[in-house]
């Protein structure tokens, strides 16, 4: 074989191992359903899951059964954090599918009750590349399933979860930057504080840094803060200030202090991995229904018990509105339904009611728990309680819940 012979001959083989690799990225690609990415507009993402389809590819049918969207495991990436009536997109991810036109078929949403919606104001575009769709108002956690209608190509079903919460936020790309802030830096900290909630009412910063543990004190005005807020900004500022050991907040009337062992007991790890791993911190920290709501609903849960079981009445009614005086320690609509299911498993009888009506209430007969204060002493929450009883007594119990949940009656 001559040499221009054998140059023709490795063209050949050379474009016929290039069709080979294009017909099995083809076959690929187009043998199964687009994937779908929800954006928010605040700029958060989440990956939707994908549950079953019926797909044409090279003059065959495929088919994958779709699975309840409500017996789904929801990883991190498949969980959408939006504000109360935000706008979401829902494309279509990745660039093979960047062709891909689409129109909706079916959307709904089911809420924590299992209740279930179907959305019939959003507009079934022909020939779409995205799909908008505004969020529900009220706070709370929802599944989202959809079917997409893809013309000839086939229809593919989709699930997703949405957290719908109004506290203030911040973007973890937006701070990200200020990773490695240390705390002699006074200007970093400075723009680090102010690219957080509650930037508008700091009132001037101290750093102390001569002595270990460092402490970086913040100074608040006319500020009314959120828990899961303030808690959120406290993990910010450990992740990103590595050499700061204790944060406190000091307000008008009131000093809140976190030390990072606290938060760090809390989330259960290194609160500087989440400047190494930006999908974590966002999962962790900014989602409601994270580890640290349930560890507070848990200590609650312990002090509701341990109230209830020093009482003989046959009647109990616990006024969990009470707690809304306490911004650091109120509750969600969420939070107190869990709260209260905890609570029943008592053998005594629980409802849930409010001090004025259950004393206005002539036929109302057992004792009434009422949260009168709650503050903090060296990491530990101090709870004030009040016993209202039916024959118009009250008793007063203060108890304290440990940084590991124990409570104990002072």
């Amino acid at each position: 074989m001559d040499k221009k012979t054998k140059v023709i001959t490795y063209i050949i083989i050379l474009v016929i191992l290039i069709i080979l690799i294009g017909i099995a990225v083809l076959t690929k690609f187009s043998s199964e359903a687009p994937n779908v990415m929800a954006i928010a507009n605040s700029g958060i993402n989440a990956q939707c899951i994908r549950t079953g389809y019926e797909w044409n590819a090279f003059g065959k049918k495929v088919v994958v059964d779709a699975l309840s969207p409500l017996e789904l495991t929801y990883q991190n990436e498949n969980i959408l954090l939006v504000q109360p009536g935000e706008e979401v997109n829902f494309y279509n991810s990745g660039r093979d599918y960047e062709a891909y036109q689409f129109y909706q078929e079916d959307i709904r949403y089911y809420d924590e009750k299992e209740n279930e919606v179907v959305l019939t104001d959003v507009p079934a575009l022909m020939d779409s590349k995205y799909m908008t769709v505004v969020m529900p108002e009220t706070l709370g956690t929802y599944i989202y399933s959809f079917t997409l209608n893809y013309g000839k190509k086939g229809t593919a079903q989709y699930a997703l979860k949405v957290v719908v919460s109004d506290a203030p936020s911040y973007k973890v790309d937006d701070i990200i930057k200020y990773k490695d802030t240390y705390l002699g830096n006074a200007s970093k900290v400075n723009q680090l504080l102010g690219a957080l909630p509650y930037h508008k009412y700091k009132d001037g910063i101290i750093l102390r840094t001569v002595n270990e543990p460092y402490e970086l004190i913040v100074y608040y005005k006319d500020v009314k803060f959120e828990r899961e807020t303030i808690l959120n900004n406290t993990v910010a500022l450990f992740a990103l200030i590595p050499n700061v050991d204790i944060i406190t907040y000091q307000l008008d009337e009131s000093t809140i202090i976190y030390t990072r062992d606290e938060v760090e007991n809390l989330f259960g790890r290194d609160l500087l991995e989440y400047a190494n791993d930006t999908n974590l911190w966002e999962t962790e920290v900014l989602y409601k229904g994270k580890k640290v709501e349930r560890d507070l609903i848990a200590k609650y849960s312990v002090l509701m018990k341990e109230c209830i079981s020093k009482i003989s009445a046959e009647y109990i009614t616990v006024d969990f509105t009470s707690l809304d005086k306490f911004d650091a320690f109120s509750l969600s609509e969420t939070e107190k339904r869990e709260l209260i299911k905890s609570c029943a498993s008592s053998k005594k009888v629980l409802v849930e009611n409010t001090l004025e009506a259950t004393k206005t209430d002539e036929n109302w007969k057992g004792v009434l728990l009422y949260v009168e204060n709650i503050s903090e002493s060296d990491g530990n929450i101090l709870v004030d309680m009040v016993e209202y009883h039916s024959e118009k007594k009250q008793e007063k119990r203060t108890y304290e819940i440990s940084a590991d949940g124990v409570v104990t009656q002072k």
